[in-house]
């Protein structure tokens, strides 16, 4: 009736007027039945009136094994970083020799044989039958889970902007792509999809990240980048005569290019 748990059995148990030899005791099953002898003291005999050696044959159970029996420990490292998180299970003290120990793991129901996208993973364990054990299978604990939380993003680099071309134009914010996102508030209350290259924006302040994406957070927001208002070059004109005719211009002073107020060409009398 004995079932292995690590700790010595005792199948024959000594008494008065005999004296045990063989294997009266063990810890581990025995691949055969373990045989014990009792030998009777000298004025002693046996209740069947025998005083012959008495062959005592025992043996202890293999262990079915139990989540119970196993320790748990989650992985370390549980940001994502493109690697495989392995967790551990290893079989308690003093319990020993069970078969292959085959770590499973399952996402949101179903087997997965890789455990590095961001998500929450539940641990299982195949055992192989062994020396002391039966076999188990799918053996698991509540506190056998473990999950992967996103990573972090960088600040974008090699942002700039550009003011309109134009009055009342759109300025730019320029080294964008469409990984980035924008904002007027640098809490993102309501961000707009950037695009490659450069973004046409309103003149203003605006903040400026790499959106969230599978296995990533939003990234960290960009110092704020100011868009100017449109600026022209103003230039200062001035007419000069001479004694050989007459010029004249609509404007004297503050004109400028590409705008209202380009001077006429001179008039030759």
């Amino acid at each position: 009736g004995h079932i292995y748990d690590g700790t010595e059995k005792t199948g024959v148990s000594a008494g008065t007027g005999y004296t045990l030899g063989g294997t009266y005791k063990a810890i581990d099953v025995g691949a055969t039945d373990y045989v014990a002898t009792a030998t009777l003291e000298t004025g002693y005999k046996w209740t069947d009136g025998s005083t012959d050696v008495k062959t005592i044959h025992w043996n202890i159970g293999k262990r079915t094994p139990t989540a119970t029996d196993f320790t748990f420990a989650a992985p370390t490292n549980l940001t994502y970083d493109d690697n495989n998180k392995t967790a551990s299970v290893t079989l308690n003290s003093p319990l020993s020799k069970p078969g292959a120990i085959n770590v499973k793991y399952e996402k949101s129901g179903t087997a997965v044989a890789e455990t590095k996208d961001v998500g929450d993973y539940t641990v299982k364990i195949d055992v192989a039958a062994g020396d002391n054990f039966n076999a188990g299978s799918d053996l698991t604990a509540s506190a056998w889970k473990f999950s992967i939380a996103p990573a972090n993003q960088s600040a974008p680099t090699g942002l700039g902007v550009a003011a309109p071309t134009a009055s009342g134009g759109n300025g730019k914010i320029t080294g964008t792509t469409t990984a980035m996102e924008y904002s007027t508030d640098s809490s993102f209350t309501s961000p707009t999809d950037c695009s490659n290259t450069e973004t046409e924006v309103a003149p203003g302040t605006y903040y400026v990240r790499f959106k969230a994406k599978t296995n990533y957070n939003a990234g960290t927001v960009s110092a704020a980048l100011v868009v100017p208002t449109y600026s022209a070059t103003k230039y200062t004109v001035t007419v000069t005569s001479d004694a050989n005719g007459m010029a004249s211009a609509d404007k004297t002073a503050d004109i400028a290019a590409g705008g209202a107020g380009t001077p006429s060409p001179p008039r030759c009398a």
